[in-house]
This record gives C-alpha cells, structure tokens and sequence, in this order.
C-alpha cells in the first residue's frame, strides 16, 4: 500500500465500473468513485477529455439548429416584400407593406430587422433567432445588389418626369406634386 500522495499517481481504487460508448466508436472504461485513473483511450484521449470533447459538440450541434435558417421563411420573407431592388450607390433596399401602405426601407435598417422578427413571430409565434434574420438580412442585401432592379432614391424631395413630388413626412404618408403647370 502506498504511504504518500505521490505513491498514488498511477493506481486506481474504483468503487464501480461504468462502461460508455463514446463517440469514438470504442469503448472506454470510465470509473465512478474517489480514484483517480490514467487509462486513456486508443487515440489518446483520457476520460475526462472525451466527456468535454462530447458535451462541446452538443452545444455546437444546439448552435447550429439554433442558426439554421429555415427554407420556407426565407420565401416568406421575399412574398412579403413587394420589390427587392438597389439604389443608385447599389445598397439594398425593399419596399413592405406596413399596415395600410408601403414602405421604402434599407435592408441594413433595425427597422426591417424588426419587421422581419415581427413576421416570423406573426407565423410561428415563437421569437426568431437573431443569428438566422442576419442571414436573412445578408442573404436579401446580395440579391438586391446583384439584381437588376435598381432605382435613384431621395429624401423629402424627388423629380420624376419634370414634376417635382414634397414628402409631407405625416402619419398619412402624403405627399404633392409640384409641375410646371403649378400644385
């Protein structure tokens, strides 16, 4: 019987054995109790290491559900954007409809980050991953700039065919056309 700590390292007094398959595809001896063991598997690894190397790739494999985008909510997405188009410095932009008009709004924009949480919540009522609407937002920006569609947008002002058209800027979303011939 060994006297001193250091006389321990390299035995093992197991109160039970556990025996678990581990991702490996062999199976390691793992011991329950107050002993303490240097057996390691074929590759190497001992016991302890396998467990963490296993619960790491549970919670990648959680990550990556979590971050999945799902298929049909990507074309859900674009059927609830009216037109998906460029500006004329080539970032994206879609026009959505917000309760009882459209909208022109950046696809970088939180607002329709915000609009698109509110979608997916509005079908499958549970909150979106964070993660997943960012690919969403990533994956409409690159159709928009490299689509075709491309339109010149302003701000409060526009001239469109020698008429001049004012954004009022109310809660109505009106605006006049100012032409040549007057209001």
């Amino acid at each position: 019987m060994p006297d001193t700590i250091d006389d321990l390292i390299g035995y093992f007094y197991p109160s039970s054995d556990v025996i678990v398959n581990s991702k490996y595809g062999n199976n390691d001896q793992i011991y329950s109790g107050e002993g303490v063991t240097e057996d390691k598997n074929e590759e190497g690894k001992q016991p302890q290491e396998i467990e963490e190397n296993v619960d790491k790739d549970k919670n990648e494999e959680e990550e990556e559900e979590q971050s999945k985008i799902s298929p049909s909510f990507i074309e859900i997405a674009s059927n609830n954007i009216e037109i998906l188009f460029k500006d004329q410095y080539s970032e994206g932009f879609a026009t959505i409809f917000v309760k009882d008009h459209y909208e022109v709004t950046s696809l970088s924009s939180t607002r329709f980050k915000r609009f698109l949480f509110n979608l997916y919540y509005d079908i499958y009522g549970k909150p979106a991953n964070p993660e997943s609407i960012n690919k969403i937002v990533n994956t409409l920006q690159a159709k928009a700039e490299f689509g075709d569609i491309q339109y010149t947008l302003s701000l409060r002002v526009a001239e469109y065919d020698g008429d001049l058209f004012y954004d009022l800027t109310n809660e109505k979303h009106q605006s006049i056309k100012i032409s040549k011939n007057g209001i």
